[in-house]
């Protein structure tokens, strides 16, 4: 039986993590610098898994409010606080569904499927994430298994 640990992608620098109380205009920079493509996965002080930042819900919030309704006006600094306020915690989706390294990879591919994710944290048995599993994973474990 194949296990997720022979699939997953180790966790490189930069690491697509954040921390919960990391604010907002932050998270977007680091981001925009490093083209996290999915999301970013969001820690707790104790490094384990707490959420979930899709790139959406971070568009979502920094673009809320900047086209003002015809006749109103918005300060400058009204605008910024509005971009900039908040925190990961605010944002994230929280209850995010992972898999473990010792997991039957065909159970980890049907449980990306079924929630619909592109990328899936792969947690050790100390709930830290160590890696994860992306849509390529899955279109090469379908390739291998057709030949």
């Amino acid at each position: 039986m194949k296990t997720v640990k022979e699939f997953l992608k180790p966790i490189k620098e930069p690491a697509p993590f954040v921390k919960k109380n990391d604010p907002i205009i932050d998270i977007a920079q680091f981001v925009a610098r490093y083209n996290f493509r999915w999301g970013i996965f969001v820690l707790d002080e104790n490094e384990k898994l707490v959420g979930f930042i899709k790139l959406e819900n971070l568009i979502r919030h920094l673009l809320r409010e900047q086209s003002p309704r015809v006749g109103s006006v918005i300060s400058t600094r009204h605008l910024l606080d509005i971009l900039f306020s908040g925190s990961a915690e605010d944002i994230m989706s929280k209850n995010v569904p992972f898999v473990r390294e010792e997991d039957n990879i065909k159970d980890a591919i049907d449980r990306m499927l079924e929630y619909n994710m592109k990328i899936m944290p792969v947690l050790d048995d100390k709930d830290r994430v160590v890696g994860f599993l992306d849509m390529s994973t899955i279109i090469n474990y379908a390739i291998r298994n057709m030949l």
